[in-house]
């Protein structure tokens, strides 16, 4: 159970992407707090809703692609003719709009369309500012943003830097001795004093939490930190009023004592309902071979049961010393959540701590992940290579055969130590029983390997050429370490399988580190061409990444983080490129993350 909240700081952000306005109480409505987020920047490059409608963030200047605005701060005035925003400058410079009853801006507003242009264009985009006429929330549901003070400190902790929490732009600020303990209130309903909150999502991240509160720009990569140490972009979660009054700092928040319910995740994509961490719980702890254990996992979306055979998902660990999340191959997918198998490393960081879990424990879970899946009703042969304990894949594929019923031809080839610290190898070999084109071969490199059942030593090229009749309709699925996948590679090659036939989970371990951003190694110019559009545009470093480049010039292209952690900005670059901020997860092959990459040559995005 979470541990306990209380109300630290109170805020509204009168104008969309500035800073705001602390209160120290306030009537929480349907809409959240008064006058929160009803103006905002304009770039005019995205249509805005009827006056009085939600409009979506990408129509508006904001932190992530503009860090200058960090520096920028807007506040409410009570007025008898009406509500004023004053805006105020990093120099210090003033100046207010006033609001009719309507909502709307009134035309002898003292900030004027020129001084806001002034102050917000640029030479390649506009600035206007709007009202609303609602509130231009990040997502038209959710009134109210909440951060945990002590999720912040962790994070800080975890780069080595005192955080001001400002970065996060809540309403709420709330503290507890327990980081992420918010997370677990997802689905949950919470009381400050009179008032009622359902907490509906958790917030993911991007770099407008990089960005200096009080001076503006960048100062370090939050994103890519928050992905390298804690596994996710997530911090904080969006609500809902569901009983309004008024709330003050310092008011204790309670949560609904009830067993974790289901959260739903109505209205996020796919990659962000696979991606957000949430609460999970395990009901089943076994041992099913020396030094492995599987877990049993229930996940509140219900999300991971949707996993294909192959995927992977990931724990989120939030106590010890330090951070730690770790993936783990799905090894059984059902109805009442999906199976994890790991080997228990005593030199490892995570393994004990999972082998400690007992059945009721609470988990952040994330998932599922992974392009390395089998279908069971594939037309070609398949071939399933796994070693040690990589044999997960193997259990999950076999599995979906047998619910699939599946007249696919495939081999199960597994090496191992021996028969004992194999994980459900039972479940193999019923799936070899059942199904009439299944057969398994298992290899074990101890002597208790025993001629007729089990073959001794590791597969030889010799062996595997055996399985293979036609090189062009094979399919070959690994999992193991990286010299075992390179073995594969290898055979794959002499045999004339190709890479795109390979389908490969290696075993993989989180980076720590947080890459610094590095200067362009060359300075151009060079011509970009956006193949959707037909634009050409000529770069150099003063343009930024190329997704600056594309942001400057109105070319409207997908991205998320801009930190190199969420995959959102994949696209194909022909042409030459260079990383000036590494990615914290490797693109897809073939493409480029253009939220971190500058052209070192002519290139077209495709």
């Amino acid at each position: 159970m979470a541990a306990p909240l209380r109300i630290t700081q109170i805020w509204r952000y009168p104008v969309k992407g500035l800073g705001g306005q602390q209160l120290t109480s306030t009537d929480l409505g349907r809409d959240g707090i008064a006058l929160d987020r009803v103006l905002g920047l304009t770039h005019d490059r995205v249509p805005l809703s009827p006056f009085g409608h939600w409009t979506t963030y990408d129509a508006f200047h904001a932190l992530d692609a503009r860090p200058d605005l960090g520096g920028f701060s807007a506040r409410a005035i009570d007025s008898e003719n009406g509500a004023k925003i004053e805006v105020r400058t990093p120099r210090g410079e003033t100046a207010a709009v006033t609001l009719d009853s309507s909502g709307a801006i009134a035309d002898d507003s003292a900030l004027t369309p020129g001084t806001v242009s002034r102050w917000f264009g640029t030479s390649t985009t506009t600035a206007r500012l709007v009202s609303s006429g609602s509130h231009l929330w990040d997502l038209a549901d959710a009134p109210i943003s909440i951060i945990n003070e002590a999720s912040v400190r962790a994070v800080g902790r975890a780069v080595g830097h005192d955080l001001d929490p400002r970065r996060f732009r809540a309403n709420l600020y709330v503290d507890s001795d327990e980081p992420w303990s918010e997370l677990h209130l997802l689905g949950r309903t919470i009381t400050i004093g009179g008032v009622e909150l359902e907490v509906l999502r958790p917030i993911e991240r991007c770099q407008a939490i990089s960005v200096d509160p009080t001076r503006g720009g960048r100062d370090i990569n939050l994103p890519g930190a928050l992905y390298a140490h804690f596994g996710h972009l997530f911090c904080g979660v969006y609500a809902r009023v569901v009983r309004t009054g008024e709330i003050h700092d310092g008011d204790p928040i309670d949560s609904d004592r009830r067993p974790q319910p289901a959260v739903s995740l109505a209205g996020a994509t796919v990659n962000e309902a696979r991606s957000a961490p949430r609460p999970g719980s395990i009901s089943r702890v076994e041992a099913p071979a020396r030094d492995a254990a599987s877990l049993l996992i229930e996940d509140s979306t219900g999300t991971l049961s949707q996993a294909a055979p192959g995927q992977h998902l990931r724990l989120h660990g939030t106590s010890g010393e330090r951070p730690w999340w770790r993936n783990y191959t799905i090894s059984g997918v059902d109805a009442r959540g999906v199976r994890i198998t790991v080997r228990r490393l005593e030199d490892g960081l995570a393994s004990p701590i999972v082998h400690d879990l007992r059945a009721s424990a609470d988990v952040l879970v994330s998932g599922p992940y992974g392009e390395a899946t089998a279908d069971p009703q594939g037309p070609d042969h398949l071939v399933v290579l796994t070693a040690g304990i990589g044999i997960t894949p193997a259990l999950s594929i076999a599995r979906a055969l047998q619910d699939a019923n599946s007249d696919r031809a495939v081999d199960f080839v597994h090496v191992d130590r021996s028969r004992e610290a194999i994980p459900h190898w039972d479940e193999i070999e019923r799936a070899a029983t059942a199904l009439p084109n299944v057969r398994h071969h298992l290899f074990l490199t101890r002597s208790d390997a025993h001629p007729g059942v089990h073959h001794e030593g590791r597969p030889t090229g010799e062996f595997l050429s055996s399985l293979i009749t036609d090189a062009s309709q094979t399919e070959l699925h690994v999992c193991g370490p990286a010299t075992f996948l390179q073995d594969v590679r290898h055979f794959a090659a002499e045999r004339g399988i190709g890479d795109d036939a390979i389908h490969a989970d290696p075993f993989y371990s989180p980076r720590h580190d947080v890459p610094e951003p590095r200067e362009a190694p060359r300075a151009g110019p060079f011509r970009v061409e956006f193949a959707r559009s037909g634009q050409v545009y000529e770069w150099d470093p003063s343009c930024g990444t190329l997704l600056d480049l594309a942001d400057k010039r109105g070319q409207s292209l997908p991205a998320s983080c801009r930190a190199g952690a969420c995959g959102t900005c994949a696209v194909k670059v022909t042409g030459d490129v260079f990383y000036t901020l590494e990615p914290v997860t490797p693109a897809p092959a073939g493409q480029t993350l253009i939220c971190c990459a500058v052209p070192t040559s002519d290139v077209v995005i495709s």
